[in-house]
């Protein structure tokens, strides 16, 4: 009877440790979320792990937009977070003067190595499984 509980236990731990490790995917490259309206989002991760994010019906040039209070921005995310952590920085910096207007803490995770998960601000504890109460974006990796 020991030996089947020691060997459902190895079967669990094995089964459990492949799923935590969904973000061993190289996330670098370009990703690409279809909005509402015609709307794209790309994310381009650089290899130093500072991102631009770009917006609009058309690919807006060094990810530069107007945000809601109609000030002209540029949105980094940064990722600078240990491996198991699987965090991204939004961060939202005045063009003009640089100055950076709002910082935001949002969690990723892997759906598989071309498709991954983004949610909103990030509060409290919050397991890779769900998204609380946040809105999931999905990206795709894009062929180009």
């Amino acid at each position: 009877m020991n030996k089947y509980i020691i060997f459902l236990f190895v079967i669990i731990t094995s089964f459990t440790t492949a799923l935590s490790q969904n973000n061993t995917f190289d996330i670098k490259g370009k990703w690409e979320l279809e909005g509402t309206q015609g709307y794209k989002l790309i994310i381009e991760f650089a290899e130093s792990g500072m991102v631009t994010i770009l917006m609009g019906k058309q690919r807006i040039h060094g990810g530069e937009y107007m945000n809601s209070e109609g000030i002209a921005c540029k949105s980094l995310y940064k990722n600078d977070y240990p491996e198991n952590q699987n965090f991204l920085d939004f961060i939202e910096v005045n063009i003009e003067t640089n100055e950076v207007i709002k910082t935001e803490r949002l969690l990723y995770y892997f759906l598989d190595k071309n498709k991954f998960k983004l949610c909103g601000s990030f509060e409290g504890e919050i397991r890779p499984e769900s998204c609380g109460n946040m809105t999931p974006m999905i990206f795709i990796r894009s062929s180009e």
